[in-house]
């Protein structure tokens, strides 16, 4: 899920295709080139890399520690999730820290169902 602003108050809410990319969906990935844009992020679970400054990542810490189980209202999912791992807690304090995303992407996963620790079948 991503929550991104293209333009003051114009928001662009969706998904990622594909959910799981596979080794040939990142070496595809890896081959192609293109204009990165960074935009006002607003939501964005499963973050798979970031980079971030002393101070964000002090915000970072002191928003999402010690853990817990908060619920908010997600747009693109147009319902309440309960927020319980820090990437997920993380969307409760993008607004306030001035997050931004790459568009497209400047890293991609390897999402493997079969050997994940997160993923249940």
């Amino acid at each position: 899920v991503l929550d991104v602003e293209i333009l003051p108050g114009c928001n662009v809410r969706g998904t990622f295709s594909p959910g799981t990319p596979t080794l040939d969906d990142c070496e595809r990935f890896a081959l192609t080139s293109g204009s990165v844009v960074a935009m006002r992020l607003h939501n964005a679970f499963g973050n798979c890399s970031y980079a971030v400054s002393p101070a964000g990542a002090q915000r970072l810490m002191e928003g999402c520690f010690p853990l817990r189980r908060p619920r908010a209202y997600v747009p693109t999912l147009k319902f309440v999730v309960t927020l319980e791992s820090p990437d997920t807690l993380m969307n409760e304090l993008y607004r306030d820290i001035g997050a931004y995303v790459c568009v497209p992407p400047i890293v991609m996963p390897i999402n493997d169902k079969q050997v994940s620790t997160v993923w249940k079948t």
